[in-house]
């Protein structure tokens, strides 16, 4: 498993939907790159889980905008799932490397 951190500015929509997003765009994501990933080993990854909670403990800063967003830090988890002799570093390590997509994939 790998854990993400993000500060996600939102509008009107309510905290648990702010989560939900959240978790949809990760599963979204990491599932699809790993249909379309060059490397063989990180294509018999599935995600199999996402648990996504608001982390009080980082502080983030909203953008300048509407004056009415708030912006709140979410820490997801992510579960995969595998049916290959894979090393976890290696799991974790592409994991990692697939942040900046997830990233774009929550500020469209």
């Amino acid at each position: 498993n790998v854990t993400y951190n993000f500060c996600i500015q939102y509008g009107i929509l309510g905290l648990k939907k702010v989560l939900t997003n959240t978790e949809s765009v990760i599963n979204t994501t990491l599932n699809g790159l790993f249909q379309n990933e060059a490397n063989p080993v990180m294509t018999n990854c599935k995600v199999s889980d996402v648990q996504s909670v608001f982390n009080k403990t980082l502080e983030c800063v909203c953008k300048e905008g509407d004056g009415i967003s708030a912006c709140s830090a979410v820490e997801s988890t992510v579960m995969i799932f595998h049916d290959a002799e894979i090393l976890g570093d290696k799991i974790q390590s592409n994991l990692l490397h697939y942040a900046t997509n997830i990233e774009s994939g929550l500020n469209e």
